[in-house]
C-alpha cells in the first residue's frame, strides 16, 4: 500500500452554524462540516442503512461514504480509551 500524503485527500473543518466563524477554536459538542480541499463545496457525507430481512444479505449494515453537496454535520466528542 502506498502511504503518500496528498493534499487532495484532506478535509477542512468548518463550523456548521453561524455561531462560530471560520478560524475559531473547535470545542466539544460543536457541530462541524468536513469540506473537501480538492473540491470546495463538497462535504464528507455518510449514510447508513440496514438490509431488510427479505434481502439475502439480511443482518448486514451498509455504510456509504462520499463527498456530496449535502451538508452532513458531525459532532465533536471526546474519545476515551476504556480498559477492562
Amino acid at each position: 500500500m502506498h502511504r503518500a500524503i496528498d493534499a487532495e485527500t484532506f478535509f477542512r473543518i468548518m463550523p456548521r452554524y453561524k455561531v462560530r466563524s471560520e478560524g475559531d477554536k473547535v470545542r466539544l459538542g460543536d457541530q462541524v462540516l468536513l469540506e473537501a480541499i480538492k473540491t470546495p463545496g463538497q462535504y464528507l457525507h455518510v449514510s447508513h442503512s440496514v438490509f431488510p430481512k427479505s434481502v439475502p444479505e439480511a443482518g448486514f449494515n451498509e455504510i456509504d461514504v462520499s463527498a456530496d453537496k449535502m451538508r452532513s454535520s458531525w459532532a465533536v466528542r471526546a474519545h476515551t480509551l476504556r480498559t477492562h
